[in-house]
């Protein structure tokens, strides 16, 4: 994997799904508008690659959308195969 996985709990789960809320896996107004403008770069990317009259807009979008894994997805990739 790109990104490690090693700090996730390997144990029982932190709580039963039966019984969890719903509201517990919603996003916050805080993740909807950051999502909201995610979604902006995304759409605009693809409206610019296949309608030449707004081919324009990449040159104001972002090449990549930030995240705080951007540094370990740029090392490059060890390929292992398994037997």
């Amino acid at each position: 994997n790109l990104v490690s996985n090693n700090h996730l709990p390997a144990g029982k789960p932190e709580c039963d799904i039966n019984t969890e809320s719903y509201t517990t896996f919603l996003p916050s107004a805080e993740e909807q508008l950051k999502l909201v403008n995610e979604l902006v770069i995304l759409v605009g990317h693809k409206w610019a690659e296949h309608v030449p009259e707004l081919s324009w807009y990449k040159d104001f979008l972002p090449d990549h959308i930030q995240h705080n894994k951007m540094e370990e997805m740029k090392r490059k990739t060890e390929n292992v195969i398994y037997d």
